[in-house]
C-alpha cells in the first residue's frame, strides 16, 4: 500500500508540473499578445531595430515548447513582418538608390518575410484552414471559400499580416517568374480581409494596394493611376502618418520621374518631421499634446528614416 500511495504522489507531483508549466506558458503568451502593440509608441527608429529581434526570439522559445498556440504564431507573424518591413526595407532604400550590386538587407528582408510566412500558414493551418488550397488553386473562388469557412473577426488582423508578408517576398523578388505567378493568390487574400474590415491596420489596405499598383509590372496589370489614387486617399483619411508620403514617393513618384510632385511632398515632409522630432521628455511630463498621435510614432519614425535616405540621394534622382 506505501510503494502504490508514493507512486500516486508522484504521478500526481508530475500532473501538476505539467499543469503549472502549461498555465505559466499561457499566461506568458497572453501578456505578449494583449502588450505586442506596444511597439507602435516607440519614436526611436534605431532603439526599435536594435531591441526588436531579441523580443522576437524570445517569442520563438515560447512558440517552441507550444507550436499550436495561436497568439503565439500571431505574434510572431506580425513581428517577423513588421521587423522586415521597418529595419530591412528601410535599409534597403539606401542601397536601391544607391545602385549597389549587392543588397544584404534585401536578403535580410525575404528571410523575414519567409518566416512571417511560415508561422502564419501554421496560423491558418491551426484554425483548420485547408494552406494547401491557397498554394495551389488557380482561382479565386477556392481561396475565399476556405477562408470564409474557416475564418472569424478575430483572424483579419493575422491574416492581413499574413499576405502583406506574401505579396512584400514577390516584391522583392519580381524577377523571380515562380513567384510572381502568384500574385493573383496573394491579391486573393488581401482583397478578402480589406473587404472584410477596409480600415485595418490604420488603413494599411490603402498603403499595400497603392505600393503593388505602383511596382506590378503592366503586363500583369499595374496602374500607376489606381496607384496614385490609393496613396493620396490614404494621406487624406492619415495626416498624421507621414509613412504614406514617404511611400508615395518612394514607390511611385521617384521611379516615375514625377519632379513637382517630389518637391511639394518633401517640403511638406520637412515641416512635419521638425514639428515631430522636437517632442522631448519634458514636453511628456508636462502633458503637453502630441502634434502627432503616439499610436503613429513608429510609422513616422520609420517614414523619418526613409525620408533621410531619400533626401541623401536627391539630386541624383532627377
Amino acid at each position: 500500500m506505501g510503494k502504490n500511495f508514493s507512486l500516486i504522489i508522484s504521478i500526481f507531483f508530475l500532473a501538476s508540473c505539467s499543469t503549472i508549466k502549461k498555465v505559466g506558458i499561457s499566461t506568458t503568451s497572453s501578456i505578449i499578445y494583449e502588450s505586442h502593440d506596444q511597439s507602435l509608441l516607440e519614436r526611436d527608429w534605431d532603439y526599435f531595430e536594435e531591441s526588436s529581434l531579441a523580443n522576437l526570439k524570445f517569442v520563438e522559445s515560447i512558440h517552441s515548447v507550444d507550436p499550436d498556440n495561436e497568439e503565439i504564431l500571431f505574434v510572431l507573424t506580425k513581428g517577423f513582418s513588421g521587423y522586415a518591413y521597418a529595419v530591412y526595407e528601410t535599409k534597403d532604400l539606401f542601397e536601391v538608390l544607391a545602385e549597389k550590386e549587392v543588397r544584404p538587407n534585401r536578403t535580410r528582408a525575404i528571410a523575414f518575410y519567409e518566416r512571417a510566412l511560415g508561422y502564419g500558414f501554421d496560423y491558418l493551418k491551426a484554425r483548420g484552414v485547408d494552406t494547401r488550397k491557397i498554394l495551389t488553386s488557380k482561382k479565386s473562388g477556392p481561396i475565399i471559400s476556405e477562408l470564409n469557412s474557416n475564418l472569424s473577426k478575430k483572424d483579419y488582423e493575422l491574416v492581413f499580416y499574413f499576405a502583406q508578408s506574401w505579396g512584400s517576398l514577390i516584391n522583392l523578388q519580381r524577377t523571380d517568374i515562380s513567384l510572381m505567378a502568384d500574385l493573383n493568390k496573394v491579391a486573393s487574400v488581401m482583397d478578402w480581409v480589406c473587404e472584410k474590415d477596409p480600415k485595418i491596420a490604420f488603413d494599411g489596405c490603402l498603403l499595400y494596394h497603392g505600393t503593388f499598383e505602383a511596382t506590378k509590372p503592366a503586363l500583369l496589370g499595374g496602374d500607376v493611376e489606381k496607384a496614385k489614387k490609393y496613396f493620396r486617399k490614404f494621406i487624406r483619411k492619415n495626416p498624421q502618418n507621414l509613412l504614406g508620403r514617404v511611400q508615395f514617393l518612394q514607390y511611385l513618384i521617384i521611379p516615375h520621374m514625377m519632379e513637382e510632385e517630389y518637391e511639394s511632398i518633401m517640403e511638406d515632409l520637412e515641416k512635419e518631421f521638425h514639428t515631430f522630432n522636437q517632442r522631448n521628455i519634458f514636453d511628456r511630463i508636462k502633458g503637453k499634446k502630441e502634434s502627432h498621435k503616439s499610436v503613429y510614432n513608429l510609422f513616422n519614425s520609420i517614414a523619418h528614416k526613409r525620408y533621410q535616405v531619400i533626401k541623401k540621394f536627391e539630386n541624383d534622382l532627377f
